[in-house]
């Protein structure tokens, strides 16, 4: 919750006004995702989040995340109670 609570904040600070925008398919977003997760590095949690896109940029984002792991293409590593949450790509046989 608190890692959610910083994202949805930092969003909020970058938040601007924009007449038109471009729409942000849910698809494009599992594929970045992936994408920057191919190489087997742990990535931060709040990283995968663009915060020049703002709230709808985050509900995307998290929503993409929440399908990978429904997939079982991604997992979220958290070594302890408030360390810093990581993401990875799936290791298979691992947990």
């Amino acid at each position: 919750l608190a890692a959610m609570r910083d994202v949805m904040q930092r969003a909020q600070l970058q938040q601007s006004h924009v007449i038109a925008t471009e729409g942000l398919s849910l698809e494009q977003r599992l594929q970045e995702v992936v994408a920057r997760l191919r190489s087997g590095a742990l990535v931060v949690f709040h990283e995968l989040f663009p915060a020049h896109e703002g709230r709808l940029g985050v509900v995307v984002t998290f929503m993409a995340i929440l399908e990978l792991l429904k997939q079982k293409m991604i997992e979220l590593v958290q070594d302890a109670v408030f360390a810093p949450i990581y993401v990875r790509q799936w290791v298979d046989g691992e947990q």
